[in-house]
């Protein structure tokens, strides 16, 4: 049976959306139960929270986990103690983590894609099967500038001189339950053929995305910082 860890979000609720479709055995793990009346699926979830995990005897019902939590300072560790859980457990789970894009770069120093990597040196040592989705940014987060590229043509990001491809969530949960379907052990990179690499302070440059857009760097006062922007040609 599958374990999925986040089910409520973007990815979570298309994974379980993909793994009813495909007849699979799949349970939500969601901090309020009543959160589950409008999730996929007809298993009883789990109440339980990454920092609160559930006990050994019912994480053994589960040999595939998918592991995925907020990216916020906490990140970390509510990880690490879930992981800590599972292998206390002693029955081996395969766990499918998803990362970002870039993570396994040593020299990239940007938050979110250093706690990918801190997870995944812990995951390593534990010898659980593990297999990593490293996803790009999610289109579906652009309608958070929804008001901003309607006015300005403009999307603001601190992204350095890389390239973005965006991916949606939706395309993400077709392949994490693809992993879970043939419980590959791999890391596998997600995103559109325009590649982003680890965001850098970087010198300005113009790079073509399409024949509309274009990569320009100017300063974002909602950031007050240098930041890459992608303004329509």
């Amino acid at each position: 049976m599958i374990l999925v860890t986040g089910a409520t979000g973007q990815v979570g609720y298309h994974l379980m959306e993909a793994l009813a479709d495909a007849g699979a055995d799949a349970a939500a793990m969601i901090r309020v139960e009543a959160k589950a009346a409008d999730l996929p699926g007809s298993q009883q979830p789990v109440v339980a929270t990454l920092d609160g995990p559930p006990p050994s005897d019912v994480l053994q019902a589960f040999d595939q986990v998918f592991l995925l939590s907020p990216a916020h300072e906490g990140q970390v560790e509510l990880e690490l103690t879930f992981i800590d859980a599972l292998v206390a457990a002693g029955h081996q789970p395969h766990v499918v983590k998803l990362a970002a894009d870039g993570f396994l770069d040593p020299g990239c120093e940007v938050r979110f894609m250093r706690n990918h990597r801190q997870i995944a040196e812990h995951l390593d040592r534990t010898a659980l099967p593990v297999t990593y989705l490293a996803s790009s940014l999610h289109m579906e987060n652009l309608l958070e500038a929804a008001d901003t590229i309607r006015d300005q043509a403009t999307i603001f990001a601190p992204a350095g001189d890389g390239k973005i491809g965006f991916v949606a969530a939706s395309d993400v949960a077709k392949v994490a339950a693809r992993v879970l379907s043939v419980r590959s052990t791999r890391t596998r990179s997600m995103s559109s053929p325009v590649r982003r690499p680890c965001p850098t302070a970087a010198s300005p440059r113009e790079s073509r995305q399409s024949s509309r857009v274009r990569l320009t760097t100017r300063r974002c006062r909602s950031t007050r910082r240098e930041s890459r922007c992608s303004r329509a040609a």
